[in-house]
């Protein structure tokens, strides 16, 4: 489904953003063996003006639009939309979920996956099937068992449904995948697979009873070697057999606590995020659909920045959060109206994104705590995203405009009480434009 008004949105389409994004559509259209001819085609096709600028009219038509039919999008956030401090406004539904109850109580929720009327949370590696329909009671419940015995786990590093929705696979810190049901909780397999121990960081389900394992960064020891041949998706099926591997790696992926590897939404969409140089990729019901570059301008981190130094990329971890640029781009989803995301700043400062699909100006806010983690988008529902809301204070130097909202809303929660997830369905419409 494509955009197809011309709006202030995208007014200037720089050269060498329609350069690359044309490059890696000839790429794809010629494939990966081409590279070279695929450069030549657009340096060609961009030495013709009259097509320069047709092409600078399909990058405006196509750049912000849900991601159908091998789609390659540009989206530029910045110009997109407008800075605000107060989110009031913009929130038509505010709810807060408990996650405690009176035998157990989680916190620090990295994802969540609703299912019907419950969600699958990912919380210190383990994972959480949550009934919240009960207004009186939150049901919580642990899914598999901590430990080193058959079919246990010590550390989950991420999940995924099924295509069938009726198993949850997971991803362990040894690489292997458990296959657990989602009607009974009991682990139906545990599939071995030669993912590497540690780095493997995400997982999401591929058409043809294929599951996809993502690695965003080879070792340590195997990043600064000049001729590394390294590729972040492992592709297995369901006996461990590795059939390929695919998305050749070129730059450092920045992961930390506060990022998801593997975003999902709604409608089968699980979109990957790899490292700010280059476009994520979207994959809807299991295909490849299309792919994502959200191009911040000169405050895009260039590539192989973390590299410049030509040492460990991770001695430049500490500079690269300092720095203006924007980074760590995850939590990616794609609402019905509008993309959500969010992305670390200037100073590590943590900034929430909503664009929307017709060209009409979105908004972006700004979470800066001093003392605690900001609030983290962590999965979504229809039209509604969820939030982890693990500390309540609001003081002049915590002016977290949707914690804001939620205080003046419900104030602040009792002592006694545990962790929250905000779910929150924003709205855009003329008033705001």
């Amino acid at each position: 489904m494509l955009n197809l008004s011309l709006t202030p949105l995208i007014i200037q389409v720089p050269r060498a953003n329609v350069k690359r994004w044309l490059y890696g559509v000839v790429k794809n259209i010629a494939g990966s063996q081409q590279a070279g001819i695929s450069i030549k085609v657009v340096d060609m096709m961009l030495s013709n003006k009259y097509l320069f600028i047709t092409i600078s009219i399909i990058v405006l038509v196509c750049s912000c639009s849900k991601p159908e039919n091998n789609d390659a999008q540009v989206m530029y956030p910045l110009s997109a939309t407008r800075e605000i401090s107060d989110l009031d406004s913009y929130i038509s539904e505010l709810s807060l979920i408990p996650l405690w109850n009176d035998s157990l109580a989680i916190s620090g929720v990295s994802k969540i996956i609703p299912v019907d009327s419950t969600l699958l949370l990912l919380s210190g590696g383990v994972l959480y099937h949550c009934n919240y329909s009960n207004a009186d009671r939150v049901d919580i419940q642990r899914i598999g068992n901590i430990g080193r015995g058959p079919g246990e786990y010590l550390t989950l590093k991420d999940f995924a449904l099924s295509l069938s929705e009726d198993e949850v696979i997971c991803l362990d810190i040894s690489g292997d995948i458990l296959r657990y049901s989602l009607e009974t909780k009991e682990l139906v397999g545990k599939i071995q697979t030669s993912a590497p121990t540690g780095t493997a960081s995400g997982i999401f389900p591929l058409a043809g009873d294929r599951i996809a394992v993502y690695v965003p960064n080879p070792l340590d020891t195997e990043m600064t070697k000049p001729d590394i041949v390294f590729y972040s998706l492992w592709i297995f099926d369901y006996k461990g057999e590795e059939l390929s591997k695919e998305l050749k790696w070129t730059d450092l992926n920045v992961m930390t606590s506060f990022s998801i590897p593997v975003s999902v939404s709604s409608g089968g969409y699980y979109i990957l995020s790899p490292e700010s140089s280059s476009p994520s990729l979207v994959y809807k019901n299991g295909e490849l659909s299309g792919t994502l570059f959200l191009d911040f301008g000169s405050h895009t981190l260039p590539p192989r920045y973390a590299f410049r130094k030509n040492t460990n990329p991770w001695n430049s971890l500490g500079d690269i959060f300092a720095s203006d640029y924007f980074k760590l781009t995850s939590s990616v989803f794609v609402l019905p109206d509008a993309y959500f995301f969010r992305a670390f700043g200037k100073r590590s400062s943590s900034w929430n994104f909503l664009v929307p699909f017709n060209g009409s100006k979105g908004i972006r806010w700004c979470s800066i705590p001093k003392l605690t983690p900001p609030i983290s988008a962590i999965g979504m529902d229809g039209d509604c995203v969820f939030f982890s809301y693990d500390d309540y204070g609001l003081n002049d130097d915590e002016k977290d405009p949707l914690k804001k909202v939620v205080l003046e809303r419900f104030g602040k929660p009792a002592a006694t009480d545990g962790s929250f997830l905000i779910k929150a369905k924003f709205v855009l419409d003329k008033k705001h434009n």
